[in-house]
């Protein structure tokens, strides 16, 4: 699914990538969500149910914020989101590398 919506954003034979991406940013980052929204419903369908902890808190918040530019054209909103979502990316494998269990 992130590879389709890669070419959303960086569609190919393009010359103004930033009208491209004006015209495609509502459904890149309608999708994103979608795809951290499936996230649930893996959970759910792995476990039976859905656990209600930090991660699923994490997930809501990132979803959150990464809906902010489908509605807010400012640049400023956008490079924002971009900047949390990378932390949050790098901060989300981080922790979960190291809580795996150890060989």
């Amino acid at each position: 699914m992130l590879y389709v919506i890669s070419g959303l954003i960086l569609p190919p034979g393009v010359e103004d990538m930033g009208r491209a991406y004006e015209e495609n940013r509502q459904w890149f980052f309608s999708l994103l969500v979608i795809v951290i929204l499936a996230t649930f419903v893996q959970s759910f369908l792995l476990d039976g149910h859905l656990t209600f902890n930090a991660d699923f808190s994490l997930k809501l918040l990132v979803a959150s914020i990464t809906a902010l530019p489908i509605f807010l054209r400012q640049s400023a909103v956008q490079q924002a989101v971009a900047l949390a979502t990378l932390a949050w990316t790098v901060s989300y494998i981080f922790l979960l590398f190291n809580t795996l269990p150890r060989a």
